[in-house]
């Protein structure tokens, strides 16, 4: 899922490493993977319980949603499953006819929605991959949709529209206030705008977060901003329950 992340180019701290930034289709190519990732490790384990191979793990969820799409075929949530399945196959074609039933089925199924999103995000249709990220947010409850908004920054960033991404990011943030990548991201953006003062306390939060993070670490050290005080209460607001 997915053109070059601006940054400011001020000297960083000599002290923090160098680390190439990494561009927004990048980060969303990075949470795809990991998906795929576990996936993948979870079809090793079920095939390894049985000493078959572990692509069988894949067949046989497969087979067992193709039966169930037969017996529910206006079931979205079944043809999401299979999008999602045929996808970790590598069946592209078959996901993605699999998405546009659930889709079909149901105009706000999130999976759908940010399958295709990605499709057009990656093929330049920028404002129909916005709407249907958007549509996919408005779908899900209060607070659940703080990884959505961040991929519409992203979206935002790649096309050069930096005040629509930090609108986004600072949405990311309401629905969930200990998201450091939408604060990170934000420092960044104000940063380029030559807030620094807003780029200051959006970096500052993010360590909040964040603190061993290295590149938060340089972008506090360029900005001059101040660490947070971990003996200090942060306002956990939307936190993860860990």
């Amino acid at each position: 899922m997915t053109s070059d992340l601006r940054t400011a180019t001020s000297p960083a701290s000599s002290n923090v490493p160098h680390r190439r930034r990494i561009s927004p289709r990048t980060l969303s190519a990075i949470l795809i993977i990991a998906i795929l990732v576990s996936g993948i490790l979870l079809a090793w384990r079920w095939a390894a319980a049985r000493e078959l191979p572990p692509g069988t793990y894949y067949e046989y969820q497969i087979q067992r949603w193709e039966l169930q799409s037969m017996e529910r075929p206006d079931d979205p949530l079944v043809w999401a499953t299979l999008g999602g399945l045929y996808e970790a196959a590598g069946a592209e074609a078959k996901s993605e006819r699999a998405y546009r039933k659930a889709l079909e089925l149901d105009p706000g199924n999130v999976a759908a929605l940010m399958h295709i999103a990605e499709r057009e995000q990656a093929e330049g249709e920028f404002d129909r991959a916005r709407e249907r990220l958007q549509l996919a947010a408005d779908s899900l409850p209060q607070g659940s949709a703080y990884l959505l908004y961040y991929r519409i920054g992203l979206l935002e960033e790649e096309v050069g529209r930096d005040p629509e991404a930090i609108a986004a990011y600072e949405k990311s943030i309401e629905e969930r206030s200990s998201y450091w990548n939408a604060h990170f991201r934000l420092a960044l953006l104000y940063e380029r705008a030559g807030e620094l003062d807003k780029a200051r306390e959006s970096i500052s939060r993010a360590a909040a977060f964040a603190a061993a993070e290295p590149e938060v670490i340089e972008v506090l050290e360029r900005l001059g901003a101040a660490v947070p005080d971990m003996q200090t209460p942060i306002d956990m607001t939307g936190a993860d329950d860990e």
